[in-house]
């Protein structure tokens, strides 16, 4: 059971994802939806890369990467809040499709912001 969710779903892109915290297995938990709709289909194909500042001669594909700007900041405070309760607690990001693309970043921001 994920409790103290927060859900979002971008006005534009309808990438969607929550992010909560699971008692049972003492973990924050960030899920982003796979592609269900043509917006995110519209998304999945904006594949032109940019750059990616977590490394250097990194590029990240346009699409994903903006949809996972979307939820940064507030998946982000979410995180940071549920970890102040549940100090003990792990990190865990998950999707399918397009979900997972965001995910993979997810992981990697939040490895950063919560090392």
């Amino acid at each position: 059971p994920v409790e103290d969710t927060l859900y979002l779903e971008h006005p534009i892109t309808k990438a969607a994802g929550y992010v909560g915290y699971n008692s049972r297995t003492d973990e924050v938990v960030l899920s982003y939806r796979g592609s269900s709709n043509w917006e995110n289909w519209v998304e999945n194909v904006n594949f032109e890369k940019v750059a990616y500042f977590r490394c250097a001669d990194c590029l990240v594909h346009t699409g994903f990467y903006v949809d996972w700007l979307f939820f940064e900041e507030l998946f982000t405070q979410k995180v940071s809040s549920l970890l102040a309760k549940h100090p003990s607690a792990g990190i865990v990001a998950t999707g399918h499709s397009l979900g997972a693309a965001i995910a993979a970043i997810c992981a990697i921001e939040l490895k950063h912001a919560f090392p």
